[in-house]
């Protein structure tokens, strides 16, 4: 009888050792749970974040280069504003001159 009192007192330490490793592993469980849902979440902003940067990349250099081509044109008709016409006479005049 003592013995079996002894052994149970045996398992009675090793049921509270073993019920705290388990607390203890439940606890940093739900911890790592939290954890990868957070980092889930900034993965998925940074996702976002990451998109909205191309879509504003790709707008950007659209108006670029419709800017660089209305600059061209610009140029193109300033020019042409510019270059004096000869009329018969071999008289100089201007494009705005009618």
């Amino acid at each position: 009888m003592a013995s079996l009192k002894q052994e149970n007192s045996k398992l009675q330490g090793s049921l509270v050792l073993l019920q705290g490793s388990h607390d203890k592993a439940t606890h940093e469980n739900k911890l790592l749970k939290r954890l990868v849902t957070h980092q889930h979440e900034k993965q998925n902003q940074a996702h976002v974040e990451l998109e909205a940067a191309r879509k504003y990349k790709e707008e950007a250099q659209d108006a670029i280069t419709k800017m660089e081509q209305m600059i061209l044109q610009l140029r193109y008709h300033l020019q042409t504003q510019q270059t004096p016409m000869t009329d018969m006479g071999g008289f100089h005049r201007h494009s705005d001159v009618y």
